[in-house]
């Protein structure tokens, strides 16, 4: 075609301006290239390159074309074919071959565009025709290198030498690479024995990117106590190979472990868990180790120290405590962060404009008023504030948020055909416009979602609303809010998701973790060494692999464990306490429990639920000690994490049984009976001696020495004679009772007999209240010992069968018929006087024999009798020789007390010679010495029944061969 144009010259001043026409044509040459640029893009040094270059002819004749390598780039590039014959309005491929060498950056020089960019003019030579056809060929040179270098990361590696490495460890080198090209690269190291050498992480593969450098370890693992030289080799994807050696020797220490790698498995914050292991000594001598843990790492050895013999062995147990997030640390960081988002979002103060009030059409809710209604706390709460325009959210946490709203949508809405997002925007939408606000937003997921600052935080909650307000508009439509939903929801989820739920079990977001490798050293040195310095060749090391979580399932205290003191519990008592199980988990948690021992004292009195998600649980513990001991027991309460990972909530239980100490105040003397192997101590009580058809009430307090509060209760075990009439000759008053630490509690013994007898007693038992089980009395903590005797006259004296008070544990059967007509065969009178025969035995054939004969006057409620007055007469004066005597021989005795008279015998000397006592005992025989009186008992009312009775006392009178015998007291009336 063909082109004109007129220029206008103008020079200025008076000059006149002149006019230049400009015509031209233009005709298109036979031989053309569709690409007139070659661009090899980024090439490698020594690599080879192809591509092909298209000759087209628009003409109606063959053109020939010839094509031919500058001198610059010879040895670099070729064509073939160089020449070739172009068919009328055809085409022709022309492949080029491109070898990129070192040295083309020199002979290019002059054609570099960019550093490392060269663009080479290349002219097409065609014969008949003027117009020349040109092309450039473009190229980035690059190196194909990989550097590789020690740990400084300017050495090339040559040699890797690990010196002396125990057998039963590794040592791990760091080596660096650096990728100097423009290309990344692919790598992979192989060594000739892979068990003995490798390179981590990645098993030695890996990529690296243009201009990166990565850290890797060549781990040396001897296998036997030799040395090694092994060739290590690095190929990569250019096509390179880089081969260095790796020297080092194998050593057997003294010391072994059964493992040098320890995997220990998911624990979740605030639990232990523990691994053993084995630690031998192969060598035949003693060692001393070490284990140091190191510091901050939550591992513990046990034990830490010792000496190995020659030979033996010792179980190692490694345990590993999740380090416990602080709440506080929690809250006081989500605290700070949501006041730097207010400080961000508040305007500043004293601006008084149209964003400092809140206002404008923003929705309800978003004016001054509504912050003032709130009130002051409220106003300052960051979700309080408009949102203000920032960076925008990340569609990581847009999608996480919106899956957490599809859960809480789904655990809360138990009926599937409410699980909508559309009713839940319905039920917002309260006005119906199809338009919800930032307020109404807000109450959505705190009020109807239940959704905490804690788990979805006032900053995220104003970053999701800007995405679903994109528009600025203040209002969010239903469509805008199902989009969002929808990016939550799991696909292809089912009929019944269709609204945009999503899979809990799919969505499940793996909890919070913390993986750590850390190394245990174990020094080891010969026992008994001149030098303290652990040798580092027999040194070795533990590498320990933990990973802790968050706990998905807590207890009261917010930890996976918690103690659980009952403190001090009375024997046979019970004792209840309760702890929560909550669940933080996003499904349902199936809480299994650990039988406790059955024979020990802590029990567990309900079985654990099933936890909904964010539910909690109640486990009642109860405690009932058996023994005044100290109890100690684990409750293990198993579940799985979010990942299902196996959860252990541990409860310590501690407890201690305690005897309750009760004392009773005024104290008496134990009555002199036995009552076979007593459980508790016995204490006599004794009401009194009464007339019968009289009463005596005598009061007593039951102190509690315990440091805790006593409830007891009082049952009759064992009693003697009772009343003919259907009341009880006892009664005790008040049965049962609490009694707090250090406190009293009294108590009325009162009887009331209705015939005369001395074998009223009652065994009483002190026992702790509600503490057996069904059928099973509890042990008693203290045994009264209650007596009373019933007479016919107030004046009275015991016999002496009645001394040992033995014999009121098995009374003899009581005469109804003549109780009723009120005699008693140890009370009832006779008409002639009966002698009471008194033994007095010296023990060991010396000695003196005493024995106390007991007078009482017995009270009473409706008059009080006069005393009673007693006096012994007709003891002769050879029988005071003998050895007989009587003290006092007058006794008064009031009203309600008792007093004694002492009778005693102690044989004297003047009393054998020339006597028939003294002839008898010469023989060896044993013989009774006699002496005889009266006792005479007047006063009392009513009056004694014998006023006056005969006394026989027996003196016993050894042989001077006899050994002797026990004294004793026979009543031979």
């Amino acid at each position: 075609g063909s082109a004109f144009a007129l220029l206008r010259l103008d020079f200025g001043g008076d000059w006149r301006a002149e006019h230049v026409e400009l015509s031209g044509s233009g005709a298109q040459v036979p031989i053309y290239l569709p690409r007139p640029m070659i661009d090899l893009r980024t090439c490698l040094v020594g690599a080879l390159y192809r591509d092909e270059l298209r000759v087209c002819n628009r003409s109606a004749v063959a053109q020939q074309v010839a094509l031919r390598v500058p001198p610059s780039l010879e040895g670099c590039l070729e064509f073939s074919p160089v020449t070739a014959l172009v068919q009328a309005h055809g085409s022709v491929g022309v492949q080029l071959k491109f070898t990129v060498l070192d040295t083309l950056r020199e002979s290019c020089a002059k054609h570099l565009v960019e550093e490392d960019t060269i663009a080479f003019p290349i002219r097409l030579t065609v014969r008949g025709q003027a117009a020349p056809v040109r092309f450039t060929l473009r190229a980035t040179l690059t190196t194909s290198e990989l550097l590789i270098c020690g740990a400084d990361g300017e050495t090339m590696l040559h040699i890797l030498d690990f010196g002396d490495v125990p057998v039963t460890a590794r040592r791990q080198l760091p080596i660096s690479l650096h990728n100097p090209s423009s290309l990344p690269q692919r790598f992979g190291f192989s060594s000739t024995e892979p068990e003995v050498l490798q390179v981590q992480p990645g098993d030695g593969l890996g990529t690296i990117l243009p201009g990166e450098t990565l850290q890797r370890s060549v781990l040396f693992s001897p296998s036997a106590d030799t040395r090694f030289s092994l060739s290590l080799e690095c190929r990569t994807s250019h096509n390179r190979k880089y081969s260095f050696r790796c020297v080092g020797r194998g050593v057997k220490p003294p010391l072994r472990l059964s493992t040098s790698l320890l995997r220990l498995p998911a624990t979740a914050e605030g639990d232990t868990a523990s691994v053993e292991l084995s630690l031998a000594n192969d060598s035949s001598q003693p060692h001393d180790y070490e284990l140091r843990p190191p510091a901050d790492s939550g591992l513990a050895v046990a034990p830490q120290i010792g000496t190995l013999a020659a030979g033996a062995s010792v179980r190692v147990v490694v345990s590993f405590t999740a380090p416990q997030r602080s709440a506080s640390v929690e809250a006081a960081g989500e605290l700070a962060a949501e006041s730097a988002d207010v400080e961000e979002a508040s305007p500043a103060s004293g601006d008084g404009g149209e964003d400092a009030e809140g206002g404008g059409d923003g929705g309800d809710g978003g004016g001054s008023e509504g912050l003032a209604d709130e009130g002051p706390d409220e106003a300052t709460h960051p979700e309080a504030v408009e949102p203000q325009r920032g960076p925008p959210a990340s569609d990581e946490m847009v999608v996480r948020v919106a899956a957490l709203l599809n859960r809480e949508l789904e655990r809360l809405a138990v009926d599937p055909s409410k699980r909508s997002w559309f009713k839940l925007f319905k039920q917002v939408d309260a006005d119906g416009s199809g338009l919800i606000s930032f307020d109404e937003f807000k109450h959505m997921v705190r009020k109807d979602l239940k959704l905490s600052p804690g788990r979805l935080s006032a900053k995220e909650l104003r970053e999701v609303w800007l995405v679903l307000d994109d528009d600025g508009g203040g209002h969010v439509s239903a469509g805008e809010f199902g989009k969002f939903m929808a990016r939550g929801a799991e696909p292809n989820a089912g009929e019944d998701r269709r609204d945009g739920l999503a899979d809990p079990v799919r969505d499940v977001v793996e909890p919070r973790s913390q993986h750590a490798t850390s190394c245990v050293c174990c020094y080891v040195r010969p026992s008994g060494g001149a030098s303290d310095a652990p040798a580092p060749h027999t040194s070795f090391f533990l590498e320990v692999e933990t990973t802790s979580v968050a706990a998905g399932v807590v207890l009261s205290n917010g930890l996976v464990r918690q103690s659980v003191d009952f403190g001090n519990v009375p024997v046979d008592q019970t004792r209840e306490v309760v702890v929560a199980v909550q669940s933080r988990l996003a499904l349902p948690a199936h809480l299994a429990l650990e039988p406790l021992c059955p024979a020990g004292p802590f029990s567990v009195l309900n079985a654990p639920p099933a936890l909904e998600p964010g539910a909690s649980a109640e486990l009642t513990l109860r405690y009932k000690p058996v023994a005044p001991v100290p109890s100690f027991e684990t409750l293990i309460v198993a579940t799985e994490g979010a990942c299902g990972e196996p959860l252990r909530l541990t409860l310590s239980l501690r407890g201690s049984g305690d005897s309750p100490l009760l004392r009773l105040v005024p104290e008496e003397e134990a009555p002199p009976v036995s009552f076979g192997p007593a459980a508790a101590p016995t204490r006599a009580v004794h009401v009194g001696d009464v007339l019968v058809a009289d009463r005596a009430t005598r009061s007593f307090d039951l102190v509690n020495e315990s440091a805790f509060p006593v409830t007891f209760a009082l049952r009759a075990v064992k009693s003697g004679h009772a009343n003919l009439g259907p009341l009880p000759p006892f009664d005790v008053s008040p049965t049962a009772g609490e009694i707090p630490p250090g406190g009293a509690q009294p108590l009325s013994f009162t009887f009331a007999p209705d015939h005369a007898s001395v074998h009223f007693f009652q065994l009483v038992e002190v026992a702790m209240a509600g503490g057996s089980d069904a059928g099973e009395p509890s042990a008693p903590l203290l045994q009264l010992f209650v007596t009373g005797r019933a007479w016919l006259s107030s004046g009275f004296v015991l016999p002496p069968a009645m001394s040992g008070a033995q014999s009121l544990l098995a009374p003899p059967p009581l005469d109804v018929s003549a109780a009723a007509e009120g005699g008693d065969a140890a009370a009832a009178a006779s008409e002639e006087a009966e002698e009471m025969v008194i033994e007095l035995a010296p023990s060991g054939g010396g000695g003196k024999a005493v024995y106390e004969l007991t007078f009482g006057n017995a009270s009473s409620e409706a008059k009080k009798p006069p005393p009673l007055e007693v006096s012994f007469e007709g003891l002769s004066e050879e029988a005071v020789q003998v050895g007989f005597s009587v003290e006092p021989k007058k006794l008064s005795v009031e009203a309600g007390a008792t007093k004694t008279a002492t009778l005693s015998f102690e044989l004297g000397e003047s009393a054998l010679q020339g006597t028939q006592l003294g002839l008898i005992a010469s023989l060896g025989m044993t013989q009774w010495a006699e002496a005889r009186l009266k006792v005479l008992c007047k006063g009392g009312a009513p009056a004694m029944h014998q006023p006056e009775w005969p006394l026989l006392l027996k003196g016993l009178v050894l042989g001077r061969a006899a050994t002797g015998g026990a004294p004793g007291v026979t009543d031979h009336r």
